[in-house]
């Protein structure tokens, strides 16, 4: 009957997100706007707050405990560099290490 004995309950220590919960007031950057710089060493995600597609991303880069850095975009007024990264003109696009993912 030992197995029946409930376990006791550890709580460990969680990763709290915190980058990828921009204020309603954050900047997309739209048409005209020059892109940010952005380090090449870490994760960084294209994203637009409201997008469902950018916010399954963010979901699974949470889940996995990824680091990551966010720049939103503008969907109704895009950046022109925006099209330069992705031909598609869509959000989520993940730029790593001089890679591009669309």
């Amino acid at each position: 009957m030992s197995m029946l004995k409930p376990q006791p309950f550890v709580r460990t220590a969680q990763h709290i997100r915190t980058a990828c919960t921009n204020s309603l007031n954050s900047v997309h950057h739209a048409t005209g706007s020059t892109m940010p710089q952005v380090d090449q060493a870490k994760l960084t995600l294209l994203n637009m707050r409201f997008c469902p597609y950018a916010q399954r991303t963010v979901l699974c880069l949470n889940a996995k405990h990824i680091d990551y850095e966010v720049i939103n975009c503008a969907l109704m007024t895009k950046p022109e560099w925006l099209w330069d990264l992705n031909p598609i003109g869509k959000v989520p696009v993940i730029l790593h290490q001089g890679n591009i993912l669309y």
